[in-house]
């Protein structure tokens, strides 16, 4: 059985220009429509916003990902993740690594939420595996595409 070295350190401004060229294209397309900034920009807000990760996968950058609190007294948390086309290459690597990930989050927070773009298939299933909720599409962001707002409730 091969075994896979996944690592995260702290998100930087340098993993958001690393990353930004390698990024699946449905994860470029989602920030492009959930925000009116260019998709490095976007990226480096959330990196700046909130805890965030670079995750690696032999060494290679595959993912940032990361939790900005909406709301401390409600204990509200808003996550995200964005990688490359090797996440897909390793999705059982990838999905446990996400479930230690996310018992941390789910400690810290009553409430999880935010939007994935109707069109991105392959994160729509990895938030189901992940056990969040999917509202029905609307029309969201400066581009008024339809998004799933997503949420998990302790």
């Amino acid at each position: 059985m091969v075994r896979f070295v996944v690592r995260a350190e702290p998100a930087t401004a340098s993993h958001v220009k690393d990353i930004v060229p390698h990024l699946r294209m449905s994860d470029r397309m989602e920030v492009a429509a959930s925000s009116s900034l260019p998709v490095g920009h976007a990226l480096a807000m959330s990196v700046a916003r909130g805890k965030a990760h670079a995750g690696y996968i032999n060494d290679e950058l595959v993912a940032l990902y990361g939790v900005a609190t909406l709301n401390r007294i409600e204990k509200v948390g808003c996550p995200w993740m964005v990688g490359t086309d090797t996440l897909e290459m390793h999705p059982i690597t990838v999905l446990r690594h996400n479930r230690k990930v996310l018992g941390d989050w789910r400690g810290r927070f009553d409430r999880l939420i935010n939007y994935v773009d109707a069109r991105n298939t392959v994160s729509k299933r990895w938030l189901k595996w992940l056990d969040f909720r999917l509202h029905p599409a609307a029309a969201y962001g400066p581009q008024r595409l339809d998004f799933h707002k997503f949420e998990w409730r302790r």
